[in-house]
C-alpha cells in the first residue's frame, strides 16, 4: 500500500487536495456566505470533486513513471517503485482502474450540477498527460509549460464546478464576484510561475539521464547556465507579481495579511533566486525543488489570512 502511495507522489497529490480545499472554504464559501447564497457542491460533492483532481494527478504520475521507467533507472536507481515494489503491468491496471472510476465520478458530478462542460473538462485532462508523457515532455519547454498550465488550472477548475454559485453571486454582489475572481487568478499565476521554475530545475537535476534517452530539455539543448537563466526569469516574474498583487492588495486587507505575504512567499522567493544562482551540483538543484515546493506550501498557509469581508466592508 506504501508503496502505491509514493507510486502517485502522495506529498504532491496532499498539496493539489488541500489547495481546492482552501480556496474552497476560504474563499468562495466565506463569500457565498457575505451573499446570502448556497454552493453549487455541498460538503460531500465537493469531496468528490475534488478526488476527480486527486485521481487525475495520480494517474498522471502513473503514466508517466511507466513511459520514463528507463529514464529513472539512470536518474533515480534508489528511489523507483516501478519494477522493484510495483510492477509495470500493476501500474498500467491501476492507470486504468483509477481513470474509469475518476470518469464515472466526473459524469456524476456533471449531472448533480447540470453543467455538462464540466465532464469535458476530464477526458481532456487525462488525454493531456497522456500525450505530454509519451510526446511533450520530449520537447523543450513545451512540456514544462503544460505542467505548469496543469496546475494552475487545478485552481481555476473549481470556478467551473462552482459555475452556477457564482453566477448569481455576481448578481447579488459583482465587487465581490470580482474579488474572488481576482484571488483566483493571482494564485494560478503563482502557481504556474513556481511550477515552471521547478520543472526546470528538475530537468537540469536529470540531465544525464534524459541526455542517454535522447531528451531535448533546456539544459541539454542550450545549457544548464541558459536554463538557470530562463528559470530566474519565472522567478522574477514571481516577484514582481506578488509586489503587484501587494500594492494593490493592502487596502482592502489587514496588516498581517501582508506580513505573512512578505515573509511567507516573498523573503523565501529571494532565498530561492540566491540558492539559483549559486547552485551547480545535482544536490544543489534538488534543493532548489524541495525549496520551490515549501513555497507553494506557504502560499496554501496564506490563504488563511484572507478576510473577504475587508473586501466589502
Amino acid at each position: 500500500m506504501w508503496a502505491f502511495f509514493k507510486l502517485i507522489r502522495w506529498k504532491n497529490i496532499l498539496i493539489t487536495g488541500a489547495t481546492q480545499y482552501f480556496l474552497n472554504y476560504v474563499i468562495i464559501r466565506p463569500g457565498y456566505k457575505i451573499a446570502g447564497l448556497q454552493p453549487s457542491l455541498d460538503t460531500f460533492h465537493f469531496a468528490l470533486f475534488v478526488l476527480t483532481t486527486l485521481i487525475i494527478t495520480a494517474t498522471g504520475f502513473i503514466i508517466n513513471d511507466i513511459v520514463d521507467f528507463e529514464i529513472d533507472r539512470v536518474n533515480k536507481p534508489d528511489t523507483m517503485i516501478l519494477g522493484k515494489k510495483i510492477s509495470i503491468s500493476r501500474a498500467k491496471f491501476l492507470y486504468v482502474f483509477w481513470v474509469i472510476l475518476g470518469l464515472l465520478i466526473t459524469l456524476y458530478l456533471a449531472y448533480h450540477i447540470d453543467n455538462w462542460s464540466y465532464a469535458i473538462m476530464y477526458p481532456c485532462a487525462i488525454a493531456l498527460l497522456l500525450i505530454y508523457s509519451l510526446r511533450l515532455k520530449q520537447l523543450p519547454f513545451i512540456g514544462n509549460l503544460v505542467v505548469a498550465l496543469f496546475v494552475g488550472c487545478v485552481n481555476m477548475v473549481i470556478l467551473l464546478a462552482e459555475k452556477p454559485g457564482l453566477t448569481a453571486l455576481k448578481q447579488a454582489s459583482p465587487l465581490l464576484h470580482g474579488r474572488i475572481l481576482e484571488i483566483f487568478i493571482g494564485f494560478s499565476i503563482f502557481a504556474f510561475c513556481l511550477t515552471v521554475f521547478r520543472e526546470i530545475v528538475k530537468d537540469i537535476e536529470d540531465i544525464e539521464g534524459d541526455r542517454i534517452q535522447g531528451c531535448k530539455t533546456i539544459p541539454i539543448l542550450f545549457g544548464v547556465a541558459a536554463a538557470k537563466w530562463i528559470a530566474f526569469f519565472f522567478l522574477f516574474v514571481l516577484i514582481l507579481s506578488l509586489s503587484y498583487w501587494g500594492f494593490t492588495q493592502y487596502q482592502f486587507v489587514p496588516i498581517y495579511n501582508t506580513v505573512a505575504l512578505i515573509v511567507g512567499i516573498g523573503l523565501p522567493t529571494l532565498f530561492v533566486i540566491y540558492k539559483l544562482w549559486k547552485a551547480s551540483s545535482k544536490k544543489d538543484f534538488d534543493f532548489l525543488s524541495v525549496l520551490a515546493k515549501s513555497i507553494m506550501i506557504s502560499g496554501q498557509i496564506y490563504m488563511l489570512f484572507f478576510n473577504l469581508n475587508a473586501y466589502v466592508s
